[in-house]
């Protein structure tokens, strides 16, 4: 798929969906040209594909309840990354998202919502992840300015959320956002390397952190900010093979 108006695949308020082995290729500059939306929907599976576009590479949506959803074994290379969001008022549980590499994007992994659209989103686990040359590897955000509306109280809820096994290889920004006090960000990480830490910009507030069991080389720090220590041993994601060209067009 190529050089789509808008997005690339839509699917919503359906139960089983399967997208295997899909191929889209779009410049980096091309406005809201998202590659795969599911909104609304459960039972989705997205694997096996190659994305390069202007937009979102994969956003879940929810602005209906949104659950049991795998992205697996798939190539990102420009784009908005692998997001949940904006849309999160009908709550996005049961995700899954495992052996993906980014390469060249705007954004790595991302949750994205605010107070006009925000609900729940919670027991989503990345897994087998290799990220590089992306600005933003970790995009945890909460107050997400690029979509509103007029209304308020919606607010954004981020838990239970899990990173494994994953690399950012250069460097970048990371922002961890809670609402705020009383709606904290609850994340974990489980053996997440940076091989530059020092090419790393923070962003940190309003959230509740895990750190382990296996090994992490890092420490978030920032207003109400609390960390969790659970040191342990293990080997960084191998991400030697991971970051393979784009198909022939």
């Amino acid at each position: 798929m190529k050089n789509a108006a808008n997005f690339h695949v839509y699917y919503a308020n359906g139960n089983g969906f399967t997208a295997w082995g899909v191929v889209i290729d779009t410049p980096r500059n091309a406005r809201n040209t998202d590659g795969i939306d599911p909104a609304a929907s459960t039972n989705v599976t997205i694997t096996h594909c190659f994305i390069h576009t202007g937009d979102d590479n994969v956003a879940i949506k929810a602005g209906g309840p949104t659950s049991h959803v795998t992205v697996a074994h798939n190539h990102f290379y420009a784009g908005h990354g692998m997001s949940i969001g904006s849309e999160t008022s009908g709550g996005a549980e049961a995700i899954r998202v495992t052996d993906l590499s980014i390469d060249g994007a705007d954004n790595g992994i991302r949750i994205k919502s605010n107070e006009t659209r925000g609900g729940l989103v919670r027991n989503v686990v990345y897994s087998g992840v290799c990220i590089q040359n992306t600005k933003n590897p970790i995009l945890m955000d909460t107050h997400y300015t690029a979509a509103t509306g007029p209304d308020r109280g919606r607010i954004p809820v981020f838990r239970e959320i899990v990173l494994r096994d994953v690399r950012i290889r250069d460097g970048g920004k990371i922002t961890l956002d809670g609402f705020d006090a009383q709606h904290r960000l609850g994340i974990a990480f489980d053996n997440v390397r940076l091989d530059a830490p020092s090419a790393i910009q923070w962003r940190a507030a309003n959230a509740a952190i895990t750190l382990g069991p296996g090994p992490v080389n890092f420490r978030p720090s920032g207003p109400d900010v609390t960390v969790e220590r659970r040191p342990g041993k293990g080997m960084p994601e191998d991400c030697a093979a991971q970051f393979v060209p784009m198909p022939s067009r």
